[in-house]
């Protein structure tokens, strides 16, 4: 019987090769600042380490070839930047770790909800 450190790597494992096309969605960065501040975090830091890549990738060729009006509209780096000030300067060190978790969960949830609104309001 495997333990359950092993088990959870090994679900951890498996979460972390279903989730990559998770990653064509904008929340990568924010999950990876979580993984850095939780300890005993590789799983997460490892696949959103990819996710970056892959949001990355997206990005230089929207900057490449959208027009000016539309780069503007690029809030993702900037959103980003926005938690990590306020989570370092107004959530104290012990409560970080689930604040950021709790704000992962919400832009989680939110991503994929919002295709969902948009299905339900074109019936």
């Amino acid at each position: 019987m495997k333990s359950n450190e092993q088990l959870a790597f090994i679900f951890g494992l498996i979460g972390n090769i279903v989730s990559v096309m998770v990653f064509l969605a904008p929340i990568a960065m924010l999950l990876l600042f979580y993984g850095v501040l939780k300890t005993n975090a590789a799983l997460i830091i490892s696949i959103n380490v990819i996710g970056c890549v892959i949001e990355i990738t997206y990005l230089i060729f929207y900057f490449v070839y959208a027009s000016k009006k539309d780069k503007i509209l690029v809030l993702n780096v900037a959103a980003f930047g926005l938690v990590v000030a306020i989570t370092f300067l107004l959530v104290g060190e012990d409560k970080r770790v689930s604040t950021v978790g709790w704000i992962c969960a919400v832009f989680g949830v939110a991503v994929f909800a919002a295709p969902l609104l948009i299905m339900a309001s074109l019936r």
